[in-house]
């Protein structure tokens, strides 16, 4: 496996290109199943606990954030920039 990537955008252009699979929707695992998740080896969340400490905090606010109609718009215009 070259990549993983849970939940959208990741799903809809693997499967509009043919060149990955969904096993399952998450919405089939369970109602209240999470569609994202962070992930991080044992190595760095005993190494870098601060770091890793920061980071869920970011996640945390940056959800909280996004869940506001009025922030909509500057998260999808800076999530929605392709990577170089």
């Amino acid at each position: 496996m070259d990549g993983y990537c849970v939940g959208e955008p990741g799903t809809r252009w693997l499967s509009t290109r043919a060149s990955g699979s969904r096993p399952s929707p998450a919405r089939h695992l369970g109602p209240t199943t999470p569609e994202k998740a962070l992930v991080v080896n044992e190595q760095f969340a005993t190494t870098k606990q601060d770091v890793l400490e920061d980071v869920m905090a970011a996640v945390l606010k940056a959800s909280k954030c996004s869940t506001c109609a009025a922030n909509r718009t500057k998260a999808a215009s800076v999530l929605g920039v392709p990577s170089t």
